[in-house]
């Protein structure tokens, strides 16, 4: 006499439930999805002025020519850099160690979620921030982004040391 749930059921699709390498799929598509969502979070609680921007100039380079946004008011290159500021406030590292502590405070270290996450983030953000440093440079064309997103990269693999 097998269990209920591995009973071979009659109505509907019949056959056996889902086997373990499908279950462990589904776990893993569920894991990807939660560690993107709570990258995306971590990201937007530190730098969210400055990745809204980057999704508002996304937004108005697809409405009208790159060269004719610079001249809207909210996208102007005092708010461009006014955003850049209040993300950093002149070095990226201070933001970096800290999204690194609160990650460090919700993650377990023993099964090294801390590493995995750390390393989801970096890539995230550091496709966000390249992603604007191109739109940033169609629309202003001799406009410079401080810090770079190089520099970015640096200070969040240091954050990653600690």
């Amino acid at each position: 006499h097998l269990p209920r749930r591995l009973r071979r059921r009659r109505r509907g699709g019949g056959g056996f439930p889902p086997s373990a390498l499908e279950a462990g799929e589904a776990a893993r598509e569920m894991f990807e999805e939660r560690l993107a969502t709570y990258v995306a979070w971590i990201a937007h609680c530190q730098l969210g002025a400055l990745l809204d921007f980057k999704k508002g100039l996304d937004t108005q380079i697809r409405l009208m020519p790159a060269e004719e946004v610079a001249f809207q008011a909210a996208f102007s290159r005092r708010e461009l850099r006014t955003a850049i500021q209040s993300a950093f406030g002149g070095a990226p590292a201070k933001p970096a160690a800290a999204m690194r502590r609160r990650m460090a405070k919700h993650l377990c270290k023993e099964e090294d979620l801390l590493g995995v996450a750390w390393a989801r983030l970096t890539e995230y953000l550091c496709g966000e921030y390249e992603a604007l440093a191109e739109l940033a440079s169609a629309v202003y064309r001799d406009e410079e982004i401080d810090p770079s997103p190089r520099r970015l990269r640096d200070a969040l693999a240091a954050a990653a040391l600690l």
